[in-house]
């Protein structure tokens, strides 16, 4: 991990006014490493300290958040977005200190708005708003969990409306704890790697983006193995020995694609606008973790019928340990 000083993180955030988009922040605020890999431009917070305004600008050529040509901004761009504000959103108005780990718990997202996704002719400008926020600290008045509640609009349209929680673990002791979770996944290195997918079956055209293969269906679930390349400059911006929780989404998707493609929904046409997530426990690179798609209870309620949806959960295993789920509302749009 990166220690960011917080007079540093604290010097990029500006005390009223409106979001400003033309610049990014310096990526190390966020735990970056790449300088594409960082898309906000701004935070601002109002002068009583009761809400936080995130800018960003979102990109029209990166190689993982736009390669899926469907019209529509993708989400899990959305929520990569809105966890770098909720990283510096800690360090700079909670004074979490840089070298802390920041563990995504749970989340909760989902589209108010499916037309305020559409993709126009120039750069469009997300804002995230969060006048909400709580914190949990030990007995020594440090934090060391805190949620944040707030919504986000994209060129001025409200677009959705999100929540999380994040886990805030000090470094020494965020090395044993993966030391115990992450070791008991090892030692499977020479097992052969899960066989990919063919990537327009997820909706992809670079095989490096696809991250599920050995799909097999048992009865009326889906089951396919994670594929966590440790090259991708994305989901592995700086080295990590686990799977990161963006991967884990990414592969949900992937995996839940696959599972309506049976269901004759093309993958072009299958949009994800809503995901409630809960991981109890990291995802070791090696042995492969596994998902398994089902259907499941509708989880959100859309403001409007909208076009035809799927609600499906996919769980995540590893070396027999349920590492946690995310459930997922798929809609088809364009079909007929």
């Amino acid at each position: 991990m990166t220690a960011v000083p917080a007079e540093r993180a604290a010097s990029f955030v500006r005390t009223g006014g409106e979001p400003r988009f033309e610049a990014t922040i310096p990526r190390e605020l966020a735990h970056k490493r790449a300088v594409e890999e960082m898309f906000l431009t701004d935070i601002v917070v109002d002068p009583g300290g009761e809400r936080v305004v995130a800018g960003a600008q979102l990109p029209r050529s990166h190689a993982l958040h736009n390669e899926v040509d469907n019209g529509l901004h993708d989400l899990l761009l959305m929520l990569e977005i809105a966890r770098q504000a909720g990283t510096i959103y800690g360090h700079v108005r909670l004074a979490i200190p840089g070298e802390t780990a920041f563990v995504m718990s749970e989340l909760r997202v989902e589209v108010v708005d499916l037309g305020a996704l559409r993709q126009g002719e120039g750069p469009a400008e997300l804002v995230f708003e969060v006048p909400f926020g709580e914190e949990r600290r030990d007995r020594r008045g440090r934090v060391r969990r805190y949620m944040l509640i707030g919504a986000g609009s994209i060129d001025g349209r409200p677009a959705m409306e999100l929540s999380g929680e994040a886990l805030l673990i000090p470094e020494a002791l965020y090395e044993r704890m993966r030391t115990v979770e992450v070791g008991a996944g090892a030692g499977a290195d020479g097992a052969p790697a899960p066989d990919p997918v063919e990537p327009a079956s997820v909706g992809r055209r670079s095989p490096r983006n696809v991250v599920v293969g050995d799909a097999v269906r048992v009865g009326g679930e889906l089951r396919c193995a994670l594929i966590a390349d440790a090259a991708h400059p994305t989901f592995f911006d700086h080295p990590l020995d686990h799977v990161p929780g963006m991967l884990m989404l990414e592969a949900a998707r992937q995996a839940a694609l696959l599972h309506v493609g049976g269901l004759g929904w093309p993958p072009e046409q299958s949009v994800l606008d809503a995901c409630v997530a809960r991981f109890s426990r990291y995802a070791a690179l090696s042995p492969p973790a596994s998902c398994r798609v089902g259907a499941c209870e509708p989880f959100a309620a859309a403001p409007d019928a909208g076009p035809p949806a799927e609600h499906l959960r996919v769980a995540f295993s590893q070396a027999g340990a349920e590492l946690g789920h995310a459930d997922l509302r798929l809609r088809r749009i364009g079909a007929g």
